[in-house]
């Protein structure tokens, strides 16, 4: 797979982290860690920083001045921490047909992916992104054909002011 999401044909890919226009800093929980290294089949074997510049007027004089810090450590957390890309992170739903002035879309974490858990997944944080594209985003958690609540809810949604919203519920095996 030549992707840093993972293998893109399955539905199933990731990402270390995401940070997107009015997120503040990404503090994982004081337990978890992303594992690091050839030595797990499941480690990060590679990082790969991609940024998105927004300079539609052509201003010369602006300045970046982002960056990232990691933290590293020998000692293995109790809990691994994982992203989990649901919904269409590589912008290939189709596109709004003629005449229509908005289209509902629905994704969803296939199959694939979840029968090859082998625990229950802890969630900590929710992050809604969908660019210039969407304008309200909804996340809820089934089981079968019964949802069990929603997760986070964007109803007017805004690209400069988005957020990873705090959560706290499991996903069973």
């Amino acid at each position: 797979c030549d992707s840093p999401l993972g293998d893109v044909g399955t539905g199933c890919i990731s990402l270390m982290w995401a940070w997107a226009v009015g997120m503040s800093s990404i503090v994982l929980p004081q337990d978890a860690g992303f594992r690091i290294g050839n030595s797990s089949s499941h480690g990060i074997k590679h990082i790969v920083i991609e940024i998105h510049y927004n300079n539609i007027e052509s201003v010369s004089d602006i300045f970046d001045s982002s960056g990232i810090r990691i933290h590293y450590t020998t000692a293995l957390r109790k809990f691994d921490a994982g992203v989990m890309t649901l919904g269409d992170p590589l912008t290939t739903l189709p596109s709004i047909p003629p005449r229509l002035s908005e289209i509902k879309y629905e994704t969803n974490c296939p199959t694939e992916c979840t029968s090859e858990w082998t625990h229950d997944i802890n969630v900590f944080s929710d992050f809604q992104h969908m660019h210039y594209l969407g304008k309200q985003l909804v996340s809820t958690h089934w089981r079968g054909d019964k949802m069990l609540g929603y997760v986070n809810r964007v109803d007017f949604y805004q690209f400069d002011f988005q957020q990873g919203t705090p959560t706290n519920y499991v996903i069973k095996k």
